[in-house]
């Protein structure tokens, strides 16, 4: 019935309100405490401990906030007036210092993988390839180079799974001597790729300045560029 969908369109709002908070947290201990469920050393349980509060501070204060004016669902639960003011300053301190601890949980594995050897530090390779698409990510979307809509959302996911499958792999443990093939041919063809499409841009255009009419560049110009570069690769 419409009393129903109602309800569980409010409850699905309501949830989409924190359920961002779990994922970092979650990021920042899978990256803490990978691949032994341990931190690197005893000093660094008070990062374990202070993640668990801050996910749960967070959450809460999330859970009272209304959605987004372009939502087309609000909170149910959304508080209005001076706890709204309060849950907001204590989300947005929350969330910062969440991501403040995602930084200072990588860069434990850093010193984690100093001291690994063995198996140990082809599971953390594991980890870093998948966690490397997820920063790359998070670095375009800061300078506001990453599609909108549901392009991004696909995206984002992707991204966030790569860590997750890096992590599967890692667990695992089949053929992880691999991993080091995997990064260099990542590393290869992502470089190859880009130059490939500079080479591409650069021959346009220059091509296009030299003999296009307007600002359209000739057609067989693009053709050309085309097979220069399929000549390359």
């Amino acid at each position: 019935s419409g009393t129903e969908v109602l309800g569980w369109a409010g409850l699905i709002a309501w949830v989409n309100g924190f359920a961002f908070v779990s994922l970092l947290g979650l990021t920042a201990l899978i990256l803490l405490l990978f691949p032994d469920g341990r931190p690197p050393s005893r000093r660094w349980r008070w990062l374990v401990w202070a993640i668990g509060v801050l996910v749960v501070v967070a959450t809460i204060a999330s859970a009272l906030l209304p959605a987004g004016e372009d939502d087309p669902i609000q909170n149910p639960l959304a508080a209005e007036g001076s706890i709204k003011a309060v849950a907001d300053a204590v989300a947005n301190v929350g969330v910062t210092a969440l991501f403040l601890a995602i930084l200072v949980a990588a860069g434990s594995l850093l010193w984690r993988f100093r001291r690994a050897r063995g198996l140990e530090r082809q599971q953390l390779k594991w980890l870093a390839y998948g966690g490397a698409f997820l920063a790359a990510y998070v670095a375009l979307d800061l300078v506001s180079l990453t599609p909108a809509g549901l392009v991004d959302a696909l995206i984002e996911a992707l991204t966030f799974g790569a860590l997750y499958v890096g992590v599967g792999m890692a667990v695992l443990r089949y053929r992880l001597y691999d991993i080091d093939r995997l990064i260099n041919r990542t590393l290869v063809y992502g470089l190859l790729t880009a130059l490939l499409g500079l080479v591409y841009a650069g021959a346009v255009l220059v091509l296009g300045q030299l003999f296009g009419v307007g600002r359209d560049p000739p057609s067989w110009a693009v053709a050309g560029a085309t097979l220069a570069v399929a000549a390359l690769f």
